[in-house]
């Protein structure tokens, strides 16, 4: 099992307010080496939430996620370097990913220097190909970019580390629809050819069933099986 999570709870404040939110995601969710999983529900349920805590980015105040059969928020040291380039996130707005004032060349290499990697630059231009975008993007900056060519630039990003698995949060739900369905052909076929697993979190149940085998839904607090 690469990873699974039981009966996770994260509280939070909610800014202006007196009262906090609570995101519950009981019951399991088990994701296997090459696996494309889904996860639907309505805005708000906290499948963001879920979705940083599954990729080790926030900490649940309880239950627990088992990466590898090791518990993920107590890995320390070179277990958590080695899981924090096995599990990489995309998310809804790619410009979240990139410094403006950095070229796509140098947010690219960034990842590799964290983890002490060798920056391999035809690496670099073979990643954004794969992705459908030409080397010439390297040298331009984020605002330079459409939408469509961030979020392939974000997807690249994540991917040149070649990871285990990675989480795909709505990484489509800003595109047009043509542009939407050239990316999502794009990461299926990265995907397979990697056999990367995914957690792929849309609202969209036409983008779930293109892309995913197995399906979740956060509902009330719990995940069930939709297909």
């Amino acid at each position: 099992m690469l990873l699974k999570s039981r009966d996770i709870k994260k509280t939070y404040p909610v800014p202006g307010k007196t009262r906090k939110k609570v995101v519950q995601a009981l019951g399991d969710l088990e994701i296997q080496q090459g696996a494309r999983i889904g996860l639907m529900g309505v805005s708000g349920v906290g499948k963001t939430t879920l979705g940083l805590i599954l990729a080790g980015l926030v900490r649940p105040d309880s239950g627990r996620v088992l990466f590898r059969d090791k518990p993920l928020h107590r890995l320390r040291g070179p277990q958590w370097k080695t899981m924090r380039k096995s599990i990489q996130m995309v998310f809804q707005h790619p410009e979240s990913a990139f410094d403006p004032r950095w070229k796509i060349r140098k947010s690219l290499e960034e990842p590799f220097k964290i983890h002490g990697l060798p920056i391999e630059k035809s690496g670099l231009a073979s990643a954004l190909e794969e992705m459908g975008l030409p080397e010439g993007v390297l040298d331009r900056y984020p605002s330079q970019l459409s939408g469509g060519e961030l979020q392939r630039a974000a997807l690249a990003r994540a991917l040149c580390l070649k990871p285990d698995l990675v989480v795909l949060d709505e990484p489509t739900s800003m595109l047009d629809p043509l542009t939407q369905s050239r990316i999502l052909a794009v990461i299926q076929k990265s995907l397979k050819r990697r056999n990367t697993a995914c957690l792929f979190i849309t609202h969209n149940l036409h983008v779930a069933k293109a892309v995913c085998s197995q399906c979740y839904v956060l509902e009330d607090g719990r995940l069930e099986n939709l297909f």
